[in-house]
């Protein structure tokens, strides 16, 4: 057969058939070549394609997996129950004693919150604490109660701090994981964690970011006055009852809490002012 005579229809089918056969060749030889490779070159290749998987916006939408050579689909609700999981030791309920009809003494509970540091210091909703010296507020910690002490001199509009007693034994306290809420986005899907008596959660997405733009004076070794913009208010479309507190990210971090109006206070205000606090000291009445 001469090539010349051929017509260019006869020369395209000539080149997918040799491409055809090329292709087949090269997957067999490949084969052939893994099959007979030492056990360590195959655990590299596994090991190049194992957990493969991208943190994705949960919903409909699923994100695959890949391990060893078995395809795993790991859906949104997965990511949900890992990031409640990751926040339900470092959530408190927070009583106070009280007497009843008859003159008894009895628990009364005040309200939800979460441990922002393993010392045991606690932010919680302003609403829910009267400011007065003598509260007898407390946690139960493994059935353990431990006496917290609100910090009269760092008091906002919308969030308490407080901290736990001293303990002859220290405990390290499952503090959340902060978030950076003034890179949050609108739609981004979050969860709210709380509960009066039990764990209870609602998902959901922001509806609204109340920003500002603040200016960053510059040093006197540098002059340059910078802008930057953060978010002042976190708005969901979810209706929270007074209880759920801690507003997390799909990744489990903590990025607000629930202040009144159903609203959030961004974590990095928060976050800010205890940056900033002085160290709790307890008094005591024998003492003082």
């Amino acid at each position: 057969m001469n090539l010349n005579e051929l017509n260019p229809t006869q020369i395209i089918l000539l080149t997918l058939l040799i491409s055809f056969v090329t292709s087949m060749a090269t997957g067999i030889v490949t084969v052939s070549l893994v099959n007979q490779a030492p056990p360590v070159v195959t655990d590299t290749i596994h090991k190049v394609y194992e957990k493969t998987v991208e943190k994705i916006v949960p919903g409909d939408m699923k994100a695959t997996v890949i391990e060893n050579n078995k395809t795993i689909i790991v859906s949104g609700e997965d990511f949900v129950i890992e990031a409640v999981n990751k926040n339900t030791k470092s959530l408190v309920r927070i009583y106070t004693y009280s007497e009843d009809k008859e003159g008894e003494m009895i628990d009364e509970f005040v309200g939800v919150a979460f441990f922002i540091s393993k010392a045991g210091d606690i932010v919680a909703q302003e609403q829910d604490f009267e400011i007065k010296e003598n509260s007898d507020y407390y946690i139960s910690v493994e059935g353990q109660e431990i006496k917290l002490v609100l910090n009269t001199d760092l008091i906002e509009d919308d969030f308490v701090f407080l901290k736990t007693e001293e303990l002859e034994e220290s405990i390290v306290y499952d503090a959340v994981e902060i978030g950076n809420s003034d890179s949050l986005k609108l739609g981004q899907s979050i969860i709210v964690l709380g509960g009066e008596e039990t764990d209870m959660i609602l998902t959901g997405i922001i509806s609204n970011l109340v920003r500002n733009k603040i200016i960053i004076e510059g040093t006197e070794e540098d002059e340059e006055v910078t802008e930057r913009i953060i978010v002042e208010k976190i708005e969901t479309n979810l209706n929270p009852r007074s209880s759920m507190v801690s507003l997390i990210d799909m990744n489990g971090n903590v990025i607000g809490l629930k202040s009144e109006g159903g609203t959030f206070v961004p974590i990095n205000t928060i976050q800010k002012i205890f940056n900033t606090k002085e160290s709790l000291v307890i008094i005591d009445e024998e003492e003082a």
